[in-house]
């Protein structure tokens, strides 16, 4: 925020900084304007790529009030497309007969097994994080991720249903959802009756199961 601050002046510029949740109701507001009038309470549910962040944000007449926040720093959608690296390298491991080491022995390796694993590891976690949000719109996702094995070129058919996603991510899930209540009960312990909309932000948000766990 400083640097953005100094970046702004050294324009000319006068900047006020606002906070994300905040900026979020702002737009949200402007966007649906039957909700942009005083008292208006809004739950902004920002469920983002590496942090999770919660805001009950009320308009009080030409602005925004923060009145109550919470959230986790560890989790956000890196964590849900951890979960899918985990099940599929399970999978790899039993189809093949292999054995990947842990991130912190890799280093072990010799220099064409390291290059291999790291390799691997790629090709995993971007497959992971394409059947992550695939299965926002999708039932089930196939995908082909190639590998080297024992010195081997290995095609592995990846395959995840999204009633298996869900299983893998459901107690992330719930912890956004625990963290909102939270949240809400500050906010009624400063006055606020009732949340008339939800906004809902970053790209995790758009997991099906986050919708409806919210709700």
């Amino acid at each position: 925020k400083n640097a953005t601050k100094r970046a702004a002046r050294d324009c000319g510029l006068e900047v006020k900084i606002t906070k994300e949740p905040t900026a979020a109701a702002t737009d949200y507001l402007h966007r649906y304007t039957e909700f942009d009038k005083n008292g208006v309470a809004v739950l902004v549910y920002d469920f983002g790529g590496g942090t999770f962040d919660v805001s009950v944000v009320q308009r009080q007449m030409d602005s925004f009030k923060e009145i109550a926040t919470g959230g986790d720093n560890t989790l956000g959608g890196n964590l849900l497309t951890d979960r899918v690296v985990t099940y599929l390298i399970g999978r790899i491991e039993e189809q093949y007969a292999c054995e990947f080491p842990a991130e912190e022995d890799a280093d072990e390796l010799d220099g064409d097994a390291y290059t291999a694993y790291q390799k691997n590891m790629a090709a995993v976690r971007r497959t992971a994080n394409q059947m992550k949000e695939a299965l926002s719109d999708e039932s089930e996702m196939e995908k082909d991720i190639p590998l080297t094995i024992n010195g081997e070129e290995k095609i592995f058919g990846a395959y995840i249903s999204r009633d298996d996603f869900e299983e893998m991510i459901r107690p992330d899930i719930d912890r956004t959802v625990a963290i909102v209540q939270h949240t809400l009960d500050k906010a009624m312990e400063k006055g606020i009756e009732r949340i008339d909309t939800v906004v809902l932000v970053g790209g995790s948000s758009k997991v099906p199961l986050a919708r409806t766990a919210l709700q």
